[in-house]
């Protein structure tokens, strides 16, 4: 099922400088899209996240994804201006950054890599 919503700031903030955990960046072609939002959809909802995808242009070719549950939040997309819009970055964050929390955005990082290797992903 694909979720496309406008922002309702559930997500929370990350703290103005905060370093994310980790960063899995994909690279996904404009054809490709509605596929990746498919997955990263059902990627969610696998692990119990709430997600929130919405474009930052009107014409839809950039947007931002935002993904949480109680212990961790992603946060990115393709509106990094200076990356080609066929980069798509997200980053983990954590408001404790326990070793549990730590440990778990690893293996969360870890598990996207893994199930959606259709598309071009890795660590950064």
């Amino acid at each position: 099922m694909l979720a496309i919503f406008q922002p309702l700031s559930q997500v929370g903030s990350v703290a103005a400088g905060q370093a994310p955990i980790k960063v899995v960046v994909f690279h996904v072609e404009e054809s490709e899209k509605l596929s990746f939002f498919n997955s990263i959809s059902n990627f969610s909802q696998k692990y119990g996240f709430e997600i929130e995808i919405y474009p930052t242009t009107p014409d839809g070719k950039y947007f931002t994804i935002e993904m949480h549950n109680t212990d961790i939040k992603l946060a990115g997309g393709n509106t990094f201006a200076i990356e080609p819009k066929e980069k798509v970055t997200l980053a983990f964050y954590t408001d404790d950054e326990s070793r549990e929390n730590i440990l778990y955005a690893e293996f969360i990082s870890r598990r996207m890599i893994l199930e959606m290797d259709e598309f071009d992903v890795y660590e950064q």
